[in-house]
């Protein structure tokens, strides 16, 4: 049976009507008798409900009535009418001898239509079955040959099936290059492999090269950034990417794809080194629906970037499970869902965005939260608050517009710090003109790493192992948001210290003022300060018209201080003094004279504009 199992295995058999007798004999050693193939292949025909195709007729200790070779020689002569009645036959025969002096005879019928159960039973001369199991089930084959290469030829031969083997069948290009594969002479890694094993490898590589297929070369890195962006905002960042995921949106042209990418294989050589892992690369898996990362199981060293969704088809619940990084998180799919890793790498980009906000939205270094929304609106068109919100807690987000970056870490809160930074016009193009030739060329096919990429990649590293120190050094990753917001804001806006006047020295004691003073816009028209208390105008006798002045006569000065009466004449010399309001009929400007007081009645009266100056110095 094991001989009849192999020549007949695989193949397609059909029954048609011999001319003449097939008659041959097989000395068979195995323990499989006919009494057995009935009980436990074959069911009664009793048992049987509707109709029947294929009848067995087995007769069991039926006497001996010839040699096997003679009935053979009758059957070959087609003189069944020689037969006995027990084994005459119009159909196939399977006699078994006993050896005891009987055999046991089992006839094969088959009907070209199914028949009914009542009228096969007129058939049968003996106990009528029919099949019901393959004798494959009874009886296992000691004699097959199986096949169990070695280890290492069977690793090469993957290797060979993973790196040659067409993905396409369409044209069965995959068919003809497994056939040609596996014969023994074709000298190849799979040669002699059974073409059944060769085809299901080869169709789980077409399966897997149908979504988003890993990508390990790229020869950018985080250096190759602008200077601001790697060396003050990217340290605050890499430690968010554990737990968050990254969202940056802008118009095209601003470099988001090459800036994406750089943090996923950032990422990635961190997560090797950290995890001890072998024999893998760090890479990233783009695409632009959820849907194509489900055809491959997720590796933490591949960060998966989502680039310019469609939202209309994306939800927002697939859209929270995306960006938790924190967890391990399935997205809906179309056949079935697509998982994510902790701590694996998410990133999306998208240009869908609002207008640049208007100058009163912001200040120098920041922007208000519905100026914010109203930027990301676009992109959570629909979206409840709350959805946007959680989102929003989960993500690092980058707006480039067309005057400033904006710079929001993870936070739940509306209160959340958004930075703007227009530095270097990193707004504009977030890629160093260093290593743009070399992106330009990866564009084309042709990945070429500069001569500094190596270095890069280990200031790259080393500058993420400080970050990670970094963030350990704080409880709750809410205190290292808020740590790094203050950080950002004192590099965006540091303090600016006025120097000293030249008149004065450093061990002075700076004046201070014990009045709030109001300073007029530009549009009021300009008045003096005013201090706490009323201010006195001295008699016209004692203001102060000049700082210096010449000296005056004895005499002016005593009829300063003793002013003469009414009745009394002045003296010649104060009549010639002209007054100060008639100046019209003056060819001549006459200086006035100054007070001399002593320094108890002296008044010192500062300009307004000195008075103000002095009061900015504070």
């Amino acid at each position: 049976m094991d001989e009849a199992l192999a020549e007949v295995g695989d193949k397609s058999w059909y029954l048609r009507q011999l001319e003449q007798a097939q008659v041959f004999r097989a000395n068979d050693d195995c323990s499989l008798s006919i009494q057995r193939l009935m009980s436990q292949a074959c069911r009664p025909l009793h048992e049987v409900k509707s109709t029947v195709a294929v009848l067995l007729d087995a007769q069991f200790a039926v006497p001996e009535c010839g040699k096997a070779s003679s009935l053979c020689k009758l059957a070959s002569e087609g003189k069944l009418d020689e037969f006995p009645y027990e084994i005459r036959f119009l159909v196939d025969i399977i006699v078994n001898t006993l050896g005891d002096g009987f055999i046991d005879v089992l006839k094969v019928v088959y009907f070209e239509k199914p028949v009914p159960r009542n009228i096969v039973m007129k058939v049968c001369a003996g106990d009528a079955y029919v099949p019901q199991k393959t004798a494959e089930t009874l009886e296992p084959s000691d004699s097959k040959s199986s096949w169990n290469p070695e280890n290492d030829i069977l690793s090469e031969g993957i290797k060979f099936i993973n790196s040659q083997a067409p993905d396409c069948d369409s044209r069965n290009e995959q068919t003809y290059w497994i056939m040609a594969s596996i014969k023994p002479e074709s000298g190849t890694p799979i040669a002699g492999w059974p073409e059944t094993k060769v085809r299901l490898m080869a169709q789980n590589k077409s399966r897997g090269v149908r979504g988003a297929v890993p990508m390990n070369e790229f020869p950018l890195h985080s250096l190759s950034l602008k200077e601001p962006l790697w060396e003050r905002i990217l340290p605050w960042v890499y430690p968010l990417l554990m737990t968050s995921a990254m969202m940056i949106f802008g118009c095209a042209g601003a470099g988001k794809t090459p800036t994406m990418i750089v943090l996923a294989m950032a990422m990635g050589r961190y997560h090797v080194r950290r995890l001890n892992l072998v024999g893998v690369q760090p890479g990233w898996r783009r695409a632009k629906s959820l849907d194509n990362f489900r055809q491959r199981m997720p590796q933490i060293q591949e960060g998966l970037f989502l680039d310019d969704p469609t939202r209309r088809k994306l939800d927002i619940s697939d859209l929270k499970s995306f960006v938790t990084a924190d967890e391990d998180q399935t997205t809906e799919g179309r056949y079935d869902d697509a998982k994510q890793l902790r701590n694996q790498f998410r990133g999306i980009a998208s240009n869908e965005i609002g207008d640049d906000p208007a100058p009163s939205e912001h200040t120098e270094t920041t922007l208000t939260h519905d100026a914010f929304m109203k930027v990301i609106k676009p992109f959570f068109e629909g979206d409840l608050e709350k959805d946007v919100m959680a989102v929003l807690k989960r993500s690092v987000i980058f707006v480039l517009c067309e005057t400033a970056l904006y710079l929001r870490l993870p936070s739940e809160k509306k209160s959340g710090m958004i930075h703007r930074i227009c530095i270097q016009d990193i707004h504009s193009d977030m890629l160093a003109d260093d290593d743009k030739p070399l992106y330009g060329q990866y564009k084309t096919g042709v990945t070429i790493l500069g001569e500094n990429f190596r270095r890069g990649v280990e200031r790259e590293q080393a500058l993420i192992d400080a970050s990670m120190e970094k963030l350990a050094t704080f409880r709750k990753k809410e205190d290292f948001v808020a740590h790094a917001d203050h950080e950002l804001q004192q590099w965006l806006m540091p303090r600016r210290v006025l120097p000293s006047s030249s008149s004065s020295s450093e061990a002075d004691v700076p004046p201070t003022v014990p009045f709030s003073v109001q300073l007029a816009s530009p549009t009021q028209p300009r008045r003096r300060l005013l201090s706490s208390s009323a201010f006195v105008y001295p008699t016209p006798g004692r203001r102060v018209r000049q700082k210096q002045s010449q000296p005056q006569p004895a005499e002016e000065i005593e009829q300063v201080h003793n002013p003469v009466h009414e009745t009394e004449q002045p003296s010649q010399e104060i009549q010639q003094v002209p007054s100060p309001v008639d100046t019209t009929e003056q060819s001549q400007p006459v200086q006035e004279t100054e007070e001399v007081r002593s320094p108890e009645d002296k008044m010192d009266v500062m300009d307004p504009d000195e008075e103000a100056a002095a009061y900015m110095h504070v």
